[in-house]
């Protein structure tokens, strides 16, 4: 079934994919499927992707795997919330372009400082 969810995600790969300057033949080719598939996903019609297709496109793309499978929809081992949503609600006149580009910045950082936030419980008092 398709949702709003997959629209989403859809608008969010074309935009990553387009702020990388990729055609969707180029992903396609760099992921190794058919640009069809990238195109049905933009377009938020395929119901349930492929992990392991995401995480390539999320890699090719350098995008948070977690922002990107959250996007589409499948479960989060962690309670903490994610960036981007945050990002879109505290700055709704941003371009997604701009919210990528934010979280990417934040992601070097966590890499840069070997970092991937807080253990569970880690951070309660």
């Amino acid at each position: 079934m398709l949702t709003t969810r997959s629209h989403e995600l859809g608008a969010r790969l074309r935009a990553a994919r387009e702020d990388a300057k990729l055609s969707t033949r180029e992903l396609a080719a760099a992921v190794g499927v058919n640009s069809s598939q990238i195109s049905r996903l933009e377009r938020g019609t395929v119901g349930s992707p492929n992990i392991e297709l995401l995480s390539r496109i999320a890699s090719t793309l350098h995008l948070s795997l977690a922002s990107v499978l959250d996007h589409a929809g499948f479960p989060m081992h962690r309670e903490l919330p994610h960036l981007v949503p945050y990002l879109r609600e505290r700055y709704p006149e941003l371009p997604e372009a701009a919210v990528i580009e934010m979280e990417r910045y934040f992601d070097r950082i966590a890499r840069d400082y070997g970092t991937s936030g807080p253990a569970a419980k880690e951070d309660e008092t």
